[in-house]
């Protein structure tokens, strides 16, 4: 079995599966390649075995790995971060659709699941370091009680969710981070712009939240929107720039085709679809909040399903994510058309392609009225 290194450990995480990564994973505790380290070092068993949540029960933590003999530049951490940020934004965009259309309140619909652990052993086994921005040290592993975030609770998660899109994610990561000196101006926007939409994602705060809370991360969506059509170089990202990215996606539903929304200036206002209709909403929010102006309770909800604008910016942004990755359903080869199994196989990868896209579509349709808002 090929050597693997342990990087990360997330206690907080329960994604039903490992994300898999190619030389990099977020893997699920049963994983051979973790058991086959914890039977090399009996210290990291123990130290897997030592996290507990606030009432004392364990938990078991999923691991950020990456093959041993990886290269140099895969360990550095904005590389390390970029899939872990790849993964969460994938998993939190479709938990998000999902609430819209099946309000549970039971997903992993929280960046904060995905946080990495500040302690971790020793490249020797020996004890445990820690690096963050707050404090460094070292300390001894018979001592250490690993801790989950209480703010969090438990949730059996039942996988990413949209396997297109994190399996495109994930060959951008290895093609970028191969060589990140050289990397095309597309991939580093589009690494920066998962990087803010996974901290737009956190929660807006550990106890109720204040609506400055949600406009805050309101501000962050908005941004990892202007991140993503940025066109380099001295020339702005804008509203407007969004809204060409938007005006992009392919729609199935003619509720979602339809340009019958009033968006851009009041003074020069412009047909287009319900998608840039909401990020109008969310922009006008993010301006708001940003620059003093007086926020009214009216402009932080989507009438009349009295649902937050907040809530509409994770699936709209993998609309556009998919839209930017130029996503596209994969089509039937004529010839192996009349294979059974190959037919199987094709069909079997349409559904994994349009379920989550549907999911999306469905979510953001909810911010309309009609009782036939389901119907196609």
């Amino acid at each position: 079995m090929e050597e693997w290194t342990p990087i990360f450990m997330l206690p907080n995480l329960d994604l039903g599966e490992t994300a898999e990564g190619g030389i990099v994973a977020i893997a699920h505790p049963s994983d051979p390649r973790l058991t086959d380290v914890a039977f090399r070092h009996p210290e990291f068993a123990q130290f897997v075995g030592r996290f507990k949540d606030a009432f004392g029960v364990r938990l078991t933590p999923y691991v950020l790995m990456l093959r041993s003999d990886a290269a140099p530049q895969f360990f550095d951490l904005s590389a390390l971060l970029a899939f872990r940020d790849a993964v969460a934004v994938t998993t939190v965009t479709h938990a998000r659709a999902q609430e819209l259309t099946h309000p549970r309140g039971w997903q992993l619909m929280y960046g904060d699941y995905f946080q990495c652990y500040p302690w971790m052993l020793a490249k020797d086994w020996s004890d445990l370091i820690a690096h963050s921005p707050s404090f460094g040290g070292v300390h001894e592993l018979a001592k250490f009680n690993g801790q989950g975030n209480p703010s969090l609770p438990i949730i059996h998660g039942r996988g990413i969710g949209d396997g297109p899109l994190i399996a495109e994610l994930t060959t951008r990561w290895r093609s970028h981070f191969a060589n990140p000196a050289e990397g095309k101006w597309e991939d580093v926007a589009l690494f920066r712009s998962l990087n803010m939409a996974y901290h737009a994602s956190l929660m807006p705060t550990v106890t109720g939240p204040l609506h400055y809370d949600i406009g805050r991360l309101v501000s962050l969506w908005v941004s990892a929107f202007e991140i993503l059509v940025h066109p380099e170089g001295k020339e702005e990202a804008n509203r407007d720039k969004v809204f060409d990215l938007l005006e992009r996606v392919e729609w199935q539903s003619p509720k979602s085709q339809a340009r019958l929304y009033e968006t851009g200036s009041r003074k020069r206002p412009v047909l287009r679809t319900l998608a840039s209709s909401l990020y109008n909403r969310l922009n006008d929010v993010r301006n708001d909040y940003l620059h003093g102006n007086a926020v009214t309770g009216e402009s932080l909800v989507v009438r009349p399903r009295n649902r937050g604008i907040y809530e509409f910016a994770a699936p709209l942004y993998r609309a556009a994510l998919a839209t930017f990755l130029n996503l596209k359903v994969p089509t039937k080869d004529a010839a192996y058309s009349a294979e059974t199994e190959y037919l199987a196989h094709f069909i079997n990868q349409r559904r994994e392609f349009e379920d989550p896209r549907r999911a999306v579509e469905d979510g953001l349709l909810t911010a309309l009225l009609a009782e036939d808002l389901y119907t196609r």
